[in-house]
């Protein structure tokens, strides 16, 4: 898939009849990182949500000059890596990722690109917080997403880590040129990740 911009207008979440996000309207331009700051309930994780189609909500979402707001999840082209990984713990590494389909080429190629060619055959008990917050970004990329959807990814991960992944995503974001948004509670993190920062209340 080519990269898109991410173009979201008047969108609201609703539950239980109480507004719980929104309206919201903003743009990401393919190559540009946003990160989205705000304090614990703004709703950050519920925007992530709705873009990636796993939310219901009100409003467009527009990829490109497409509208995209009534597509399930699989045809939005977007990739969402949440702060837990989500591995399955009886299958080895290459098994979870091949879950999200794709080539066994593209497979190996990402698996390589992002250094973890050599964990293949292990269970997600034996690897660290941040080889498995890897292994989830390994199985996110295979189909070459519009947007990338971050979702406090490094919440769990040991500071060490947190360096190495931070560097890796943005490099990822970089080579891809997606459309991406980057929630954090980290000031600093978000300073050092972002092209620009969007502040929900």
């Amino acid at each position: 898939m080519e990269p898109s911009t991410l173009t979201v207008r008047d969108l609201q979440v609703w539950r239980s009849g109480r507004q719980v996000l929104g309206p919201v309207s903003f743009s990401v331009d393919p190559g540009e990182l946003v990160a989205v700051i705000g304090p614990s309930g703004a709703g950050k994780t519920t925007l992530l949500r709705a873009i990636a189609g796993l939310q219901p909500c009100k409003g467009q979402i527009y990829c490109g000059q497409e509208e995209v707001s009534s597509y399930p999840p699989a045809a939005r082209g977007s990739a969402l890596v949440a702060d837990t990984d989500g591995l399955f713990p009886h299958l080895t590494v290459q098994e979870n990722v091949a879950l999200a389909g794709g080539t066994s080429e593209n497979l190996q190629v990402t698996l390589t690109d992002l250094g973890l060619s050599s964990l293949t055959r292990h269970y997600p008990g034996s690897l660290s917080t941040g080889q498995r917050q890897m292994v989830a970004l390994v199985r996110a990329l295979l189909h070459r997403p519009r947007w990338l959807l971050f979702d406090e990814p490094l919440a769990h991960v040991d500071p060490y880590s947190r360096a190495r992944l931070r560097g890796e995503i943005q490099r990822i974001h970089r080579r891809i040129g997606a459309a991406s948004l980057y929630v954090t509670h980290d000031l600093p993190e978000a300073f050092a990740v972002a092209d620009r920062i969007m502040l929900l209340r």
